[in-house]
């Protein structure tokens, strides 16, 4: 594989919604600038209604037609030198396609942030995106230089499809990190009853993310006063749909908010937060700043949760749905242990996001940046 012959000075950060990848990466961002460099973040969809005012004056770019397309025609044309860092499998397909058509020029670094949906299907349909993906990655290794992933079982997953290790390196973070003075000044939703015990999903309303489940156990404890139920996120789609959600979530004992872009005030008005996605995700973002807010958490036993939530000591993990009504009987009864104590140290020391920079420029080094 060909190395420009010039140092890269930009890393294109490439990712499926601007605002997602910009506030996930923004730390990386500044980190770049400090060090002389350009970060451009590029995005497949527009979502410009969430970019915050205050990052404008930032180096950025972002287009506004399908897949990015314009955003990698783009990269092909600058006449700066530039790593290509890809987020999602959609971001490192196109990431293959610039190595591939810059005859190998353009450095690039794949980060697995989760397999996705594709591995909670079932059936033959199932099977064809599970191997497609295997079959991304697979030539991916031909033209990559890094792939980062974001749990053990991933990092097992793209290790079996490596010819060579020495061809294409695996490093792992632990998610995407977090600053460990996140919630530093933020205030506590004043809206909820703070004489009750708040009961959180914070998620959109799909079936893969869990939400029937979080409403039946709702459901059960219609008669406990002394509970609230309340979920923020984006509505589904049918019978949970915009239209309905509301009333669906509200015969299951739930109080259904609307999507916030900022979680940060909810998670500190909530007591216990529930996580009961099938999503095979890295490490899921939620389960990040739950922990870090010092929160009790019951999530299942899914890749990433098992490498982070020890059962009893810093959380809670079920293994099967009709495990979730009695795993929540123990977590009412540790709100007042060591346990939400044990999950904030803990994200403190493995999710803080500086860890997580040192992979990345880690990776940039062994694609040619001089930093």
């Amino acid at each position: 594989m060909n190395v420009s012959k010039s140092a890269p000075k930009m890393v294109v950060l490439h990712g499926n919604t601007f605002s997602i990848s910009y506030s996930f990466r923004l730390s990386l961002v500044k980190q770049l600038a400090e060090k002389s460099m350009l970060a451009m973040v590029v995005s497949s969809y527009p979502d410009t209604e969430y970019i915050p005012e205050k990052y404008t004056n930032m180096s950025t770019f972002f287009p506004l037609t399908p897949m990015g397309l314009w955003g990698l025609i783009c990269c092909l044309r600058t006449s700066k030198t530039f790593i290509f860092h890809g987020f999602t499998h959609t971001s490192n397909f196109i990431g293959v396609l610039a190595a591939l058509f810059s005859l190998g020029q353009i450095p690039v670094i794949c980060t697995i942030t989760g397999m996705g949906r594709a591995f909670s299907y079932g059936g033959v349909a199932g099977s064809i995106i599970r191997n497609s993906i295997r079959l991304l990655y697979f030539f991916a290794q031909f033209f990559v230089r890094v792939i980062i992933v974001q749990n053990k079982d991933d990092y097992l997953e793209v290790r079996r499809l490596l010819i060579s290790p020495s061809r294409c390196i695996v490093l792992k973070t632990a998610g995407s990190g977090i600053p460990t003075d996140y919630f530093r000044g933020v205030k506590p939703k004043s809206s909820l009853n703070s004489k009750k015990i708040t009961v959180g999903f914070f998620s959109r309303a799909l079936p893969q993310k869990g939400v029937w489940s979080f409403f039946e156990l709702a459901a059960a404890h219609l008669a406990s006063d002394h509970l609230q139920f309340i979920q923020v996120g984006l509505p589904g789609v049918g019978e949970l749909g915009v239209e309905s959600i509301s009333l669906v979530a509200e015969r299951n004992n739930v109080s259904y908010l609307g999507h916030a872009s900022d979680l940060r005030p909810w998670l500190l008005a909530t007591d216990v937060v529930v996580i009961p996605s099938d999503y095979r995700e890295g490490v899921s973002r939620l389960l990040i700043e739950s922990m870090l807010a010092g929160k009790v958490v019951i999530a299942k036993k899914t890749t990433g949760v098992s490498d982070h939530l020890e059962d009893g000591v810093n959380g809670f993990v079920y293994a099967s749905d009709s495990d979730l009504l009695s795993v929540f009987e123990r977590a009412l009864s540790a709100l007042s242990s060591p346990i939400p104590e044990n999950a904030k140290r803990y994200a403190e020391k493995y999710f803080d996001v500086a860890l997580v920079n040192k992979v990345y420029f880690a990776a940039y080094r062994r694609c040619g940046m001089d930093i």
